[in-house]
């Protein structure tokens, strides 16, 4: 069993983590000062399998979400454009998509314009970026361009806490 310092331990740690986790309870990231709520990347998750013939994990969704404007940017400078209006074709058998559903669409066509240099330029710029991301879903690492998952520290047991 375990102390009760060390379960208080826990506790601060783990309210200190909701208190903090990218400022509101309904914040999955914020990346430049824009916003992704967590309410809408759940919302998309409802609808994902729809359009993708799979689920999708909350944590990859909020990852496109992230890189979904830079990747537009670098393709806008080469003059490449995906519109509002492809994207929402895209989910088009799907009553009332939510707008990251229809964000993520927007990716998926813009994914299939670029370059392995359009590529490269979008991991370059994601390093400038300030992401941060609710710890639920982990950490972002721009050299890979995702989310990670990571277990804080608290979480970790010792055999001697057993």
């Amino acid at each position: 069993m375990k102390s009760p310092r060390a379960l208080a331990a826990a506790v601060t740690a783990a309210v200190a983590l909701l208190i903090s986790g990218c400022g509101t309870a309904d914040t999955a990231a914020v990346v430049d000062g824009r916003t992704i709520s967590e309410s809408g990347v759940l919302r998309a998750s409802a609808q994902i399998a729809d359009y993708a013939q799979r689920a999708m994990p909350a944590r990859d969704i909020v990852n496109r979400l992230v890189v979904l404007p830079t990747v537009l940017e670098v393709l806008g400078e080469r003059g490449v454009t995906v519109s509002d209006a492809a994207a929402r074709s895209a989910v088009a058998g799907i009553g009332d998509p939510a707008p990251y559903l229809v964000d993520l669409a927007k990716l998926d066509l813009a994914i299939g314009e670029m370059t392995q240099e359009d590529m490269m330029e979008v991991t370059g710029r994601l390093a400038d970026l300030d992401v941060e991301v609710n710890p639920r879903y982990g950490t972002f690492n721009p050299q890979q361009a995702s989310i990670e998952a990571t277990v804080p520290d608290w979480l970790t047991t010792s055999d001697a806490d057993l």
